[in-house]
């Protein structure tokens, strides 16, 4: 693997750059933010000290076990121009040397404006140009914020399968984990094609796209991605043959594994059916926007906006 070329990355005013010993005030300052100092998961090779962090991260780039970027932030002012810290990325591999583990952090002022999402964006396409297959993401459940970063950029989990840390455990602070996951290795252009499901779909029309489905897994494989709109399809029969409870599972593990925001319009159809507009409905309603992704093949935002408005009369 052609360590070097990862040594600086850059997209638009970002640069992502190796880290070195001078960046160890640095590091300790990140660690002074209590939301940093919760959730920032530190390998137990390290037995969990986050002051061991950047030796341990010299140690990876060395030995070619990983590598690690301090993310900078150009700034043009008015009289000097400069390159200002506010973060770090870093990867290890995790089983194997085609699949990586990402980290990252940033400083709280820095928060909300894509420097981690897009700094995260550009060491992905690094490492799939790099041939790494798969990347993972160990994050705190209570981390809502991180999750749903992860979830914007393709990263997909099993909530069923929960990691807790034993030695806080052993304290008796209980901590669950979810492990996140995301394939660098697209789908073929013809695997990738699916139709437009509306929601007035019929049973047949259902059944139609769930055996295209089905022969996309055989010739593919299981793809998080057709799995994902297997179940689906899946949820929405069981919605028009009024089983319900059937159908909330399928979407469920449907979002398990990889989430769509659409099944969130379906579990407010059910909740509307079932219960006669509790409060549980709009919930689902307003999820289903915050998570939305512009996606030909699901329900559109002004579908789901007139349905709020609908909801609402």
């Amino acid at each position: 693997m052609d360590v070097k070329s990862l040594n600086e990355l850059k997209t638009g005013n970002l640069t992502l750059r190796k880290i070195n010993l001078q960046d160890k005030d640095f590091i300790s300052e990140l660690f002074k933010d209590e939301e940093i100092l919760k959730f920032y998961i530190v390998p137990e090779e390290i037995d969990g000290q986050h002051s061991k962090l950047l030796d341990y991260w010299l140690d990876d780039s060395a030995t070619g076990s990983g590598f690690a970027w301090i993310i900078t932030e150009y700034k043009n002012g008015l009289f000097s121009s400069r390159q200002e810290k506010c973060g770090f990325i870093a990867f290890e591999f995790r089983a194997s040397l085609t699949n990586a583990r990402i980290s990252y952090a940033l400083e709280k002022s820095k928060r909300g404006k894509g420097i981690i999402s897009n700094s995260i964006e550009l060491v992905l396409d690094n490492l799939k140009r790099l041939g790494i297959e798969t990347v993972e993401a160990d994050i705190d459940k209570e981390n809502i914020a991180s999750e749903k970063l992860v979830v914007k950029l393709g990263f997909t989990t099993d909530k069923s399968k929960a990691l807790m840390d034993p030695k806080l455990a052993a304290q008796g602070i209980f901590r669950a984990r979810h492990l996140w996951t995301k394939r660098l290795k697209e789908l073929s252009p013809e695997a990738k094609q699916v139709g437009r499901i509306g929601i007035a779909a019929t049973k047949e029309e259902l059944v139609t796209e769930l055996n295209h489905a089905i022969e996309k897994i055989k010739t593919n494989g299981e793809h998080p991605d057709l799995v994902a709109r297997y179940l689906f399809l899946h949820g929405r029969i069981n919605f028009l043959d009024g089983k319900f409870n059937e159908a909330r599972s399928a979407f469920g593990q449907c979002n398990m594994i990889k989430m769509n925001h659409e099944t969130f319009y379906w579990f407010s159809r059910i909740d509307q059916l079932e219960s006669d507009k509790s409060d549980a409905g709009l919930y689902y309603l307003k999820t289903a926007l915050e998570y939305y992704q512009d996606n030909p093949s699901l329900i559109s935002k002004a579908e789901l906006l007139k349905a709020l408005e609908k909801y609402n009369q």
